[in-house]
């Protein structure tokens, strides 16, 4: 995934990432008008970036090799405020996420021994850090090498790590979960394995009633091997949902849509590897490829997601630049991207799904259309009344204005004085 933020409001569309030199780069695209551009400098290179985009700033939690340092940046004047949250530099795979007013930064620590990890969760402005130790954590040199979090709208934290332990010997997958405004952890082994020299990518996503569900792909030697669990999986029952034999190492990636679950496999040439579940992940259909035109640009990249109490990351696939739109369901549609073949019939029984979530986005588009355009009325309506009011103000004040030039001249008249004139403006 692309160490890049994109979110979309009502000024246009913000891409924040960072440099190669390691500073951080902000561009905006207005619906209409000129790109704005700035760059903001950082008191070390930028590792790795969290950013949360509020209603008026970007909250920013940044890994730098002298640690993590937190900034609120606001974009329109300029203005900066940076503090250093830990100067030590094992800090690493910093996460923003706002739960009940209350921003939390969490932030994986490798004692410097390199064989204690610790989790850092802070609320902003109070309260004290809290610090959950991995499991195993006393064995001999144990490495994070990759992180992925979730956030469900009550604030339960989920964290997902690969971890590498005994001299690089044994690779294991392992889940948190985590209460708010609670130091009590739980923790699940989702898989192992001691195979040599082996890459990694995983992902972590929270189904509509806020399970978790987490998929992998492994690449070692000449095959890559593509994995999911959820929180009730039997870790000795995982086996690989499928095998490929090309060069890179899959992304995994979630769609959800009630108890459907869509896999896909981010693969090279803008094609995508999807699996379909009925059931939340219990049962899986075959994969299907799926092969997107050159000129959609798939991008996998940070978004946000706001509710009302919680703001948190996820990431977003989706095609287009600069305005990203997300990859939906009828973008994986088989049907639609090459001929039908006799061994179809899975595909097919995709289309009254396929062809209902068309129809949702169709009439979505269309009620946001009509809200618009409703509001454009109502917005002329008040105006038109505005003007009839200001018109009928403007004929009081010049009635107002013929009376008083009577009532003056009828005195004039009266003390034989000579006449004169007034002029209102």
């Amino acid at each position: 995934m692309e160490n890049t933020h994109y979110f979309h409001d009502q000024s246009g569309s913000h891409w924040v990432g960072i440099t190669s030199g390691g500073g951080l780069e902000h561009i905006l695209y207005p619906v209409e008008g000129k790109p704005l551009h700035n760059l903001m400098s950082a008191p070390y290179p930028v590792r790795r970036l969290s950013l949360l985009l509020s209603d008026d700033h970007y909250d920013m939690l940044a890994e730098t090799e002298r640690g993590l340092y937190y900034a609120k940046y606001h974009p329109l004047t300029g203005m900066r405020r940076e503090v250093r949250v830990d100067s030590r530099a094992v800090s690493s795979f910093p996460y923003l996420f706002r739960h009940r007013s209350a921003l939390r930064m969490v932030s994986v620590v490798t004692g410097e021994d390199q064989n204690r990890c610790l989790i850092r969760i802070r609320a902003e402005g109070a309260g004290e850090d809290i610090e959950i130790p991995f499991p195993d954590c006393g064995s001999l040199a144990m490495h994070v090498r990759d992180a992925a979090y979730a956030v469900n709208g009550e604030g339960r934290l989920y964290g997902l790590y690969h971890l590498l332990q005994d001299e690089g010997g044994l690779h294991t997958l392992d889940l948190l979960e985590m209460e708010p405004d609670s130091e009590k952890a739980v923790w699940r082994r989702l898989f192992a394995s001691r195979q040599p020299d082996q890459r990694w990518r995983i992902c972590l996503s929270l189904d509509p009633g806020s399970r978790p569900h987490a998929a992998w792909s492994i690449r070692s030697g000449t095959a890559a091997k593509c994995y999911y669990a959820n929180d009730r999986t039997d870790v000795q029952s995982c086996s690989p949902l499928k095998i490929y034999f090309e060069g890179n190492v899959p992304q995994p990636y979630f769609l959800w849509t009630g108890e459907q679950v869509f896999l896909l496999y981010i693969m090279e040439g803008n094609r995508l590897s999807c699996a379909r579940s009925p059931n939340m992940g219990k049962d899986w259909s075959g994969f299907t490829e799926i092969r997107l035109a050159p000129e959609a640009r798939l991008r996998l990249v940070q978004g946000m997601e706001r509710g009302q109490s919680h703001a948190a990351l996820r990431p977003v696939l989706g095609t287009g630049y600069p305005h990203l739109r997300p990859v939906a369901f009828f973008d994986l549609f088989p049907l639609l991207q090459r001929e039908l073949l006799q061994t179809d019939g899975e595909s097919l029984s995709w289309m009254p799904l396929h062809l209902r979530e068309m129809f949702d986005w169709i009439m979505l588009r269309a009620d946001s259309a009509a809200h618009s355009v409703r509001r454009v009325e109502t917005d002329v309506a008040k105006q038109r009344l505005r003007l009839e009011e200001l018109a009928a103000c403007y004929e009081r004040l010049q009635e107002k204005e013929r009376s008083m030039l009577a009532e003056i001249n009828e005195l004039q008249n009266w003390a034989g004085a000579e006449p004169i004139s007034l002029t209102f403006i």
